[in-house]
């Protein structure tokens, strides 16, 4: 019998770090475990690769404020404009991930240290930062160790 083919320091999804072009694929109101504010929670999608990116949550006041309205800022919202939920699914985007570890497994998160907290509206792709395309290979190595020349 032969072994399956399991790489178990591979991240959920198996995908490297970078600029996707992502979607919201399901949205969530929260509120945080620390201070109790109010937050979305996003499962986020790649458009070209398919399949689960990242998880994120925005802050929608309190610490975190100033970085959930730049990333809704970038999805397309204006300053003051009345949001629900459902407004956020199915929104493109680019996104940029790195790779963590967290509780033992390696995992992609937003890239919140970039311009918009690591969001950029589809209409205006991310400067000087090349984003993945479908006909390119993903199997770059995501561990710390990486080779990869990505600035992330």
């Amino acid at each position: 019998m032969t072994p399956l083919p399991i790489d178990w320091n591979a991240a959920d999804g198996s995908k490297p770090p970078g600029v996707y072009l992502a979607c919201v694929d399901k949205c969530e109101l929260k509120h945080s475990k620390a201070s109790g504010a109010p937050m979305l929670a996003l499962t986020i999608n790649s458009v070209d690769f398919g399949g689960k990116l990242c998880y994120d949550y925005l802050m929608l006041s309190g610490d975190g404020w100033g970085m959930g309205k730049s990333k809704l800022k970038a999805l397309g919202f204006k300053e003051g404009s009345t949001i629900e939920e459902h407004d956020l699914i199915g929104i493109r985007f680019y996104c940029a991930v790195v790779a963590e570890e967290f509780n033992g497994r390696k995992q992609l998160k937003v890239n919140a240290k970039l311009g918009h907290a690591g969001y950029w509206n589809e209409q205006e792709p991310p400067a000087g930062l090349e984003v993945w395309k479908p006909d390119e290979t993903l199997e770059a190595d995501i561990s710390a160790e990486s080779t990869n020349d990505s600035p992330f």
